[in-house]
């Protein structure tokens, strides 16, 4: 349990160095070995630039901003949907072979919680990612983490209900969720 904390507490801190990047993309770096650093932190924000959609799929600057963005807003759900799919294959096994414990719901629940909360800082920062724009020298307001996307245009405006349904269910929705543990947990548990 500890190696797990201290883990987590480490993950916590990478997110937080490499968020620092994304936030200041104007600042200047003091080191070219800071900025690689912190190039190299962005994984764990769910920075999807090292994948190069653009040459796979052929796509524009835009397209491929709207691809890797869909991508890492949905990345919690797809572990969701990963983890229902392995719930339901384990209880398919153990009815082929009895002897083979199927997953129990609680354990799979306490286990997206954990992946959730490791990584709360990059699905909050992915949620948010499309909010966070910066003025143009033109007047416009372009997209901190690709100023090749103006804001309040029409592919900012595309991805914008995807980014308030992603703000709503993950950040509003899991800090609510928590709330409500907090609040019902010692009624329902007094013994725990």
């Amino acid at each position: 349990s500890g190696f797990f904390s201290v883990g987590g507490q480490l993950l916590n801190f990478m997110q937080a160095v490499a968020l620092y990047e994304t936030l200041y993309a104007n600042a200047k770096m003091s080191s070219s070995g800071g900025k690689r650093m912190t190039e190299v932190l962005s994984i764990v924000l769910f920075n999807l630039d090292f994948m190069r959609f653009e040459c796979v799929v052929g796509v524009i600057s835009s397209q491929a901003f709207m691809t890797k963005y869909l991508i890492r807003v949905l990345i919690p759900s797809m572990l969701c949907f990963i983890l229902v799919v392995a719930y339901f294959v384990s209880h398919a096994i153990h009815r082929i072979f009895p002897a083979v414990s199927p997953l129990k719901a609680n354990l799979l629940f306490n286990t997206y919680g954990h992946f959730f909360s490791a990584f709360f800082i990059s699905v909050t920062r992915a949620s948010l990612e499309l909010f966070i724009c910066n003025k143009h020298p033109n007047g416009r307001y372009y997209l901190v983490s690709d100023p090749s996307l103006f804001c309040y245009e029409h592919e900012w405006f595309q991805l914008l209900p995807v980014a308030i349904l992603a703000f709503l269910v993950y950040c509003v929705g899991f800090l609510s969720f928590c709330l409500w543990i907090v609040r019902d947990a010692p009624r329902k548990f007094p013994t725990v």
